[in-house]
């Protein structure tokens, strides 16, 4: 019965040990399920948000779920990475910063204003989605190619064509081969 008894913890323990050691998905990929590439995507927090635009190296994708045109976009950041041997695009859901106008939204506006578009009253605003290569905390590339685009007069699969997608590529994996 003793035997039994510690084999069974063993299994336990071993179990447990190895549900420690697996992986955790990036809360990314909840909401955007058609991701292919499970490990590419890491959510940043609000201070890391703000900390990657002011000093940090790397790709940043402002987007949020209930964005057609975040989703239809994610085959070229994904291609794009691939193509540049890329690591690791960060991520931020700017939906409540943006509905509510926040400080962290004013300030990531404040830090990308020389980018961004303006909205009909004159303000700066992230239009999503919206890619930002940066360098050391130095734009290096910048788009937001469909964040103007009306689902009512084009559909984002329509809009996505295969050359549309491939000039978007070829131009998103120059500015990310700056990075190396």
């Amino acid at each position: 019965m003793k035997k039994l008894f510690l084999t069974l913890i063993s299994c336990f323990a071993f179990v447990a040990l190895l549900s420690g050691c697996a992986p955790k998905k990036d809360s990314f990929y909840k909401d955007y399920k058609e991701a292919t590439n499970e490990t590419l995507f890491k959510t940043l927090n609000e201070k890391e948000l703000v900390d990657f635009l002011e000093h940090g190296t790397g790709v940043l994708f402002l987007s949020f779920p209930q964005c057609p045109w975040c989703h239809t976009f994610l085959p070229v950041l994904e291609e794009s990475a691939k193509q540049s041997n890329t690591e690791t695009i960060y991520y931020f859901n700017m939906f409540e910063d943006r509905k509510n106008n926040t400080k962290l939204y004013q300030t990531v506006c404040g830090l990308l204003e020389d980018e961004l578009d303006v909205d009909s009253d004159g303000n700066v605003r992230i239009f999503v989605p919206d890619v930002t290569v940066v360098k050391e905390g130095k734009v290096l590339y910048h788009t937001n190619e469909t964040s103007m685009l009306s689902s009512k007069e084009i559909s984002p699969s329509d809009y996505w064509s295969d050359d549309t997608k491939e000039a978007a590529v070829t131009k998103l994996t120059e500015a990310l081969k700056q990075l190396h």
